[in-house]
């Protein structure tokens, strides 16, 4: 999800229902740089028309570059880990606004509650 010597934490965690469409996102931030890092979501739809259907998946969106990222989860009975993949390029249009629409104004929310970096 990030590079390995980054610091990361997760601070904020958020749904969306839109219509079939549902999503969660956890977002990170690098403390360090004091930066967000990006958002570890996960979207699918419930009912509707077949050829719209969109099975669960996992992503990383990386804030720096926008990109959204496939996400291999390896849990094992003595923990596991996240790893990130290639950048899905294959990804439905629809289903990547739909995570770039919410995840920004999830961002906005949280900026506008008056955040501060005196972490």
């Amino acid at each position: 999800m990030a590079e390995p010597d980054t610091k990361i934490e997760q601070i904020l965690s958020r749904a969306a229902f839109e219509g079939n469409r549902q999503m969660w996102g956890k977002m990170y931030v690098d403390r360090e740089g004091k930066t967000i890092g990006g958002w570890l979501v996960d979207s699918w739809t419930v009912g509707g028309a077949a050829k719209d259907h969109w099975r669960p998946q996992m992503h990383w969106l990386n804030r720096a570059t926008g990109k959204l990222h496939i996400i291999h989860l390896n849990v094992g009975m003595h923990g596991g880990h996240v790893d990130t993949g290639p950048e899905d390029t294959s990804i439905d249009p629809q289903r990547a606004e739909f995570i770039q629409t919410n995840t920004k104004k999830w961002e906005q929310e949280w900026w506008q509650a008056g955040v501060t970096w005196d972490w």
